[in-house]
């Protein structure tokens, strides 16, 4: 199972993200956040295995929250998932340690499938013993 912290300033947006989420196989939402401060303490406290992040937060920058988890030492998987898009913008969350930047108007998708493409594989099943 992938925990999974949703940071979105919006409610309606945030509401929507975690349905979808939680509709896949194999996700969880553990958390979500609408503000920088509030999204830094979430991550640090819940150690989620990803967060998906909005870059336009109030108040903040999403930007900011993925360099302020960078340097507490946090590794966590990060998906920008912004309609703020543009090459100087994407180079940017990358330069900071995002590990994947997606348009929300038109690439959901493409994010919901790297989710689950993060889904970490569970312990191989024991074989049963005969005595």
């Amino acid at each position: 199972m992938l925990t999974i912290v949703i940071v979105e300033d919006s409610a309606l947006i945030r509401a929507e993200l975690v349905r979808l989420v939680s509709a896949q196989p194999g996700l969880r939402v553990v958390g979500v956040a609408g503000g920088e401060d509030e999204a830094v303490t979430t991550v640090l406290a819940l150690r989620p295995d990803a967060v998906l992040l909005d870059l336009g937060l109030a108040p903040g920058s999403g930007l900011q929250v993925l360099r302020r988890l960078r340097a507490a030492g946090n590794t966590t998987r990060v998906a920008v998932l912004t309609s703020r898009t543009g090459d100087v913008l994407r180079d940017a969350c990358l330069t900071a340690g995002a590990n994947a930047f997606f348009d929300k108007n038109e690439d959901v998708a493409a994010c919901l499938d790297l989710l689950r493409s993060w889904r970490p594989s569970g312990p191989p099943v024991a074989e049963p013993h005969n005595a």
